[in-house]
């Protein structure tokens, strides 16, 4: 079993980011354990975000996530959620290949090709749970689609609700977007074949789908209400609604990286050996030299009218994972919904790896009938695509360049001359294998099941190999951290800090601050991005990871770092080296795990840290936020007298008036409620402006206490309010109406 390891040991599949989202999920579960109260704001990450909007940690809300926690109970590992989900994904493509009345061999070949994708393996292996188990209903999604065009009663529309609605809930939005591509494009399918036969379109039957898809996409309104209303305010949604394109196309797959599905070394195979076109990637888009040749047979003398809607989805998926590369991603992009939410474009290629397994399993079925036919120029063509594949091979092999990779080290570039030459092999054994069963049996040397069991046991070896690599890659090409079979002890002791001396310091200090955690990289300071630990123990911090924060923060990081410092409440910084400032002190050093290893960190105290919160001596308008980033950009930037507010805000505003007598703190604190005492001496008429360093979020976000309080956007993404002289008590408390608890 390639699993067998986290199955039945104690070992894990641990990259970084499984450990950034269980982190997250330790630091939700210590809070709602010490405030009584599920955190549905995370001020630990980015100086604060919401939680279930930005679907942080809503694995409850997926209905079969009840059921299989029971798992726990039984001390059964976690894993065993996703193989589960393997199986379902299984099941769900024996059925639909069932249905389009395959027998049963080539339909349990088409199962199995599927659950064992490398796509599949990659995602289980690398942290990606989810959207490996909302892939595992895109079979059943398409059953239950045909099930409902053949069938059309109650029953069919329920079944179709209810899967579209659990694999919604499951909650991996854009593969479940695709799932809907899919079933557009069976619907423009079967009107096209209405159409080419004479028949009127079955209106009945869209009917029914809409319905349906109402259905299911009510089971999961929950999710997905909270998702919409957020999804204006995420990072996601800059530049004229939606992802900046050349972030959101940064994982395209070049055109000449189609080679890497049939030569899964052909640009490396990951992490350091990597030298193709994107930023970088743990593996190849592999999808099986034989189930490719399979795919192909699926064309010949073959009457089935599906196999053109599976190369419809193969061309289609194609043009999408080509992404910046083609026109075809970009017209997407600006006319289709949502679309340009998302990311990674060569993440289509799920549909591809689903379509050609479907249409391998159609071949498998189409070659053994013309087996059992004596047709012989069914070899011919097997040999004729074989030979293609091994003169693709050779050519790879002599005529490479390895200029493009990353790493150019000399060991590197013999590790991939030596991968390449390895496909070539394996090519050329696979492919034998398949030409001799082939000619064994049309020869009557050997009958049609074993002809049959070498076609699938060398396709199941061929899909091995690579899934083999991918969770068991060569050290020498793969940094230690990123090699994702762990003992379970490193994961335990992410969540300790017993031996911890920088997390043990920062949880003596009982006041409201946050931390800048960093590494030196080239003798440049790096921010320690993906890493979410300090969120495990409720520290907070300016950094971390999430796909979609906010995107006022991120348009924050053009703000030289220092303002930031004094912005975001930073007292203390977390270093990798020692260096000399004027601006900070050297207050600590000792061991912090980090990467899932001890190692020696430094805390400095940042000495120009401002409190978290604070009357203003001075407030001013600016006409737009690129005025206010000017302010903020300048290296005299003084929070009392150079904060801002908008043009439209200061318009609107009260005379402001400022004692230096006056008081205010922080009285309590949660993450989902702030109460602020405010002693604010009256020199003259007008209100006392209070600035609060807390992400300025308007949806969900009251404020009470004192009559006409409004919460105000100050420099471009704090919080701040108008409050009267005299004592008062303020209370901030994010309750928004999308969630009911």
């Amino acid at each position: 079993s390639l699993f067998h390891r986290v199955m039945f040991d104690d070992y894990l599949f641990l990259t970084q980011d499984t450990i950034s989202a269980k982190s997250v999920k330790h630091g939700i579960e210590a809070s709602t354990k010490e405030f009584d109260e599920y955190p549905i704001w995370l001020p630990w990450m980015f100086s604060g975000l919401p939680s279930t909007h930005s679907m942080q940690n809503i694995s409850e809300y997926y209905l079969p996530h009840h059921i299989i926690s029971l798992i726990k109970a039984i001390n059964v590992p976690w894993f065993w959620n996703y193989l589960l989900h393997f199986l379902f994904a299984g099941i769900g493509m024996y059925l639909l290949l069932s249905r389009l009345k395959l027998d049963f061999f080539s339909s349990l070949f088409g199962a199995i090709s599927f659950m064992i994708m490398p796509w599949m393996v990659t995602m289980i292996v690398h942290g990606h749970g989810s959207q490996v188990m909302t892939a595992s209903y895109i079979p059943w999604v398409m059953w239950s689609l045909i099930r409902l065009k053949e069938e059309p009663d109650i029953r069919s529309i329920s079944i179709l609700a209810f899967i579209i609605g659990l694999q919604l809930q499951r909650a991996h939005v854009q593969i479940a977007y695709y799932s809907w591509i899919l079933m557009g494009m069976y619907l423009i399918y079967d009107m096209v074949l209405s159409y080419k036969s004479k028949y009127n379109i079955d209106l009945k039957f869209l009917i029914r789908w809409l319905v349906a898809s109402a259905l299911g996409f009510c089971m999961s309104l929950w999710i997905y209400i909270p998702l919409l209303n957020y999804a204006p305010y995420s990072k996601r949604s800059v530049s004229e609604g939606g992802a900046a394109f050349d972030y959101a196309t940064s994982w395209s797959l070049h055109p000449y990286e189609m080679l890497s599905m049939i030569l899964p070394s052909s640009f490396g195979f990951g992490e350091l050996s990597y030298f193709g076109y994107m930023p970088m990637t743990n593996f190849p888009n592999y999808i099986g030299i034989i189930i490719f040749l399979l795919a192909i047979l699926a064309f010949y003398q073959n009457s089935s009218k599906i196999k053109y809607l599976l190369l419809s989805i193969l061309i289609l998926s194609l043009l999408v994972s080509f992404g910046k590369y083609t026109f075809f991603y970009a017209l997407l992009y600006d006319w289709l919904p949502y679309f340009n939410k998302f990311r990674v474009p060569s993440m289509i290629l799920v549909l591809f790896q689903f379509s050609i397994s479907i249409l391998a399993a159609i071949g498998l079925n189409n070659l053994i009938e013309k087996l059992k036919k004596k047709d012989k120029a069914i070899l011919k063509i097997i040999c004729c695509i074989s030979g293609a594949i091994l003169f693709l091979a050779l050519y790879r092999y002599f005529f490479v360049d390895f200029s493009s990779g990353w790493d150019q080290r000399l060991t590197t570039n013999n590790f991939r001359n030596e991968m390449i030459r390895n496909d070539l092999i394996f090519v050329s054994i696979f492919l034998s294998s398949i030409i001799i069963a082939t000619y064994c049996y049309i020869k009557d040397k050997i009958r049609i099941e074993v002809a049959l069991s070498i076609y699938i046991l060398a396709s199941f070896f061929d899909l091995y190999v690579v899934g083999y690599q991918i969770i068991n890659p060569q050290k020498e090409i793969t940094y230690t951290q990123d090699i994702p079979i762990k003992d379970i002890t490193d994961i335990n002791n992410q969540f300790k800090f017993e031996n911890d001396d920088i997390i043990k310091f920062l949880k003596k200090d009982k006041s409201k601050f946050r931390v800048f955690s960093a590494s030196f990289e080239k003798q440049q300071l790096k921010p320690d991005h993906n890493n979410n630990r300090l969120a495990a123990f409720n520290i907070e911090s300016i950094g971390g990871y999430h796909p979609a924060k906010l995107s006022i923060f991120e348009s924050f990081d053009s703000v030289p770092l220092l303002n930031r410092f004094k912005i975001l409440n930073v007292k203390y910084l977390i270093l990798s080296n020692q260096i000399n400032h004027p601006s900070l002190k050297l207050v600590a050093s000792g061991s912090y795990y980090s990467n899932l290893n001890y190692r020696l960190a430094h805390i400095y105290e940042y000495l120009e840290f401002e409190p978290r919160v604070q009357f203003l001596e001075n407030i001013n308008s600016v006409d737009s936020r690129e005025d206010g980033y000017k302010i903020l950009n300048t290296d005299s930037f003084n929070i009392s007298e150079n904060s801002f507010i908008s043009k439209s805000d200061f318009n609107n505003s009260p005379q402001l008036s400022f004692n230096p007598s006056s008081e205010i703190y922080i009285k309590g604190y949660s993450p989902n409620k702030i109460i602020i005492t405010t002693d604010a001496k009256d020199t003259e008429k007008g209100q006392h402006f209070v600035l609060l360093s807390e992400i300025y979020f308007p949806h969900g976000w009251e404020i009470s206490g004192a009559p006409s309080l409004e919460i105000i956007e100050v420099n471009n993404l704090l919080r701040g309010f108008f409050v009267p002289s005299g004592k008062n008590e303020i209370i901030l408390e994010f309750k928004p109406k999308d969630l009911v608890y």
